[in-house]
């Protein structure tokens, strides 16, 4: 992914499974700017381990 402020390549800082979604924080590495990105996991789609997992934290 660019940079919208500078089209300088971003790089993932941190990541966190929230429910359903994945947020990824990235940042520039010109212009040190922060941008959170978030990510809808389709359960139909995805590995199957993966899916077990994320139906697991659901039952919770």
């Amino acid at each position: 992914m660019k940079c919208p402020l500078c089209s300088g390549k971003l790089f993932v800082t941190d990541s966190k499974t929230v429910k359903d979604r994945i947020r990824r924080v990235r940042e520039c590495k010109e212009c040190l700017s922060r941008f959170p990105n978030y990510e809808i996991i389709n359960l139909y789609e995805c590995d199957p381990y993966i899916r077990r997992q994320l139906e697991r934290k659901k039952a919770l």
